[in-house]
């Protein structure tokens, strides 16, 4: 199979699940001629239009021309058995799998462990696959290649969990270190639409504890915009809104004062002398 015909049969393969080409190509800022030669195998696209295309997907470039990307009979099977573990989980979890999430994009912002003054946004899409509240998490498509957070590329997809007022997002992540992931978040009392609460993510030390905040995106903003939007920011930026930062430094003290009971909670048996050991925000 030629670089062509393998970058058409992989476009094909995620147009399937897009509500047509016409959308694809007006959501990606593509003439749609030019993405019917792409399709059919009749040229390559310039690497103006392969940032378009992988903007729009969520995808990194070389995803494009991955061989085998295309779904297949035993990736079908593979899918449903996903699906099926999915539904499962669900189930026992809650009797109800639907959340009081709306479907649509969302910005999840997270405090970055290590750094006070730096916070990083991921786009979130919320969905419904029959009684299933899904979601997909993308972070670090957005970032310069060799910055340190486009090597922690996040593609997590999984479910979307209610129980006792309180929202947990379970997944694992489609790239990379495969790493499973959870966010826990309630709603906060807001004239926004906020949740607020703390993640497990992935850094250069390996899995850590953050606070994070999520939000919708805002009517009118495509997926390719948010991506874009998706990326690292100084804590004080103007983009970022206020009440963003606020709920983030509120779920940062939360988090301080947990590890902070923790640590005095643990009895030193008798006779022995405890030694302070140094808080710290990773379970």
């Amino acid at each position: 199979m030629t670089v062509r015909e393998t970058l058409a049969t992989n476009l094909k393969s995620l147009c399937e699940g897009e509500e047509s080409i016409a959308a694809v190509c007006r959501g990606a800022g593509i003439n749609r001629q030019q993405f019917a030669r792409y399709l059919n195998a009749e040229t390559m696209p310039s690497n103006q239009n392969l940032e378009k295309i992988c903007g729009y997907f969520g995808i990194d470039e070389s995803e494009l021309f991955r061989k085998g990307r295309a779904i297949s009979g035993s990736n079908v099977a593979a899918d449903s058995a996903k699906h099926q573990i999915l539904s499962t989980v669900a189930e026992m979890l809650s009797a109800e799998a639907h959340a009081t999430l709306s479907p649509g994009r969302y910005f999840a912002t997270f405090r970055s462990p290590g750094d006070s003054q730096t916070i990083v946004r991921s786009t979130l899409i919320i969905g419904n696959d029959g009684n299933i509240t899904t979601f997909r998490r993308l972070t670090g498509f957005a970032e310069t290649p060799g910055s340190w957070w486009s090597q922690f590329h996040g593609d997590h997809r999984g479910i979307v969990v209610e129980r006792r007022h309180t929202i947990f997002m379970i997944a694992f992540n489609d790239l990379g270190y495969h790493e499973p992931s959870l966010m826990t978040l309630r709603w906060v009392p807001s004239s926004l639409q906020i949740l607020a609460g703390h993640a497990s993510i992935m850094t250069e030390a390996g899995p850590a504890i953050a606070p994070v905040v999520v939000t919708p995106c805002g009517p009118g903003v495509s997926l390719r915009t948010a991506i874009k939007r998706s990326r690292v920011y100084s804590i004080d930026d103007p983009a970022i809104d206020a009440m963003v930062i606020d709920a983030l430094e509120r779920q940062t003290g939360d988090l301080f004062n947990m590890v902070h009971k923790l640590d005095l909670s643990v009895t030193p048996v008798a006779g022995e002398r405890r030694t302070k050991r140094p808080i710290s925000h990773r379970r």
